[in-house]
């Protein structure tokens, strides 16, 4: 099991959007990575191999976006508690 206190001072500096669409970027690029290094594209046909990059294209879209709603919601809830 990782140690997860590293994360977790990384998650204390988040304070903008384009910081938690930076550290998404990076776990994407890491993930992917580990995915493209299985070997496993090389073994599947072209139509397998299409559904499979369409799949990763298609969540990692979900997930970006998701990212973007939640670093706005995390703006304005630091933006309203200075201001109050």
């Amino acid at each position: 099991m990782a140690d997860l206190t590293g994360f977790a001072g990384v998650l204390n500096r988040i304070k903008v959007p384009l910081s938690l669409a930076g550290l998404a970027l990076l776990i994407f690029y890491g993930v992917l990575s580990k995915v493209l290094a299985l070997g496993i594209f090389s073994t599947l046909q072209e139509a397998n191999t299409a559904a499979v990059v369409n799949r990763i294209l298609s969540y990692t879209f979900i997930i970006a976006l998701v990212c973007v709603v939640l670093g706005v919601i995390a703006f304005l809830v630091t933006y309203l508690k200075r201001k109050a």
